[in-house]
């Protein structure tokens, strides 16, 4: 229960923290891994499928063709709908979000190199964390 005041106005703390090396999110899976690939995958797949159509008694046109700007465009497309997942799942889930590289330092204690070149301190890892404190 938060009090009534100037205090109300304030967020409540965050629920944990999430350091990530680039200011997007995503990583190497959403954006250049898994997802891409699936993509351009299930593409190729379904091309196939299309080409061996007629032993099942389809008739395709022979003529096919992929138009590789919409296969990006969907590839693309799919990008943006799962960062904003991720992002919705960060917010409703009260999670800190910061660009930069984290360590340990000790129990308790977390390292984070901004990407100014500052560093803080994050002292509670475990319990209750208290916020980050720049150090120099």
């Amino acid at each position: 229960m938060y009090q009534k005041g100037p205090e109300k106005a304030s967020p409540p703390p965050a629920a944990g923290l999430m350091i990530n090396r680039e200011p997007e999110l995503g990583g190497g899976c959403v954006r250049t891994g898994t997802l891409p690939s699936k993509t351009l995958s299930k593409a190729a797949h379904f091309l196939d499928n299309l080409t061996k159509g007629r032993r099942f008694g389809i008739m395709v046109d022979e003529n096919a063709a992929v138009d590789y700007k919409v296969i990006l465009e969907t590839r693309h497309k799919a990008t943006l709908c799962e960062v904003g997942i991720l992002a919705t799942l960060i917010r409703k889930n009260g999670i800190e979000s910061m660009t930069g590289l984290a360590s340990f330092k000790r129990p308790g204690a977390l390292e984070v190199r901004l990407p100014d070149g500052l560093r803080g301190l994050r002292q509670g890892c475990r319990g209750r964390p208290q916020a980050l404190k720049l150090v120099s």
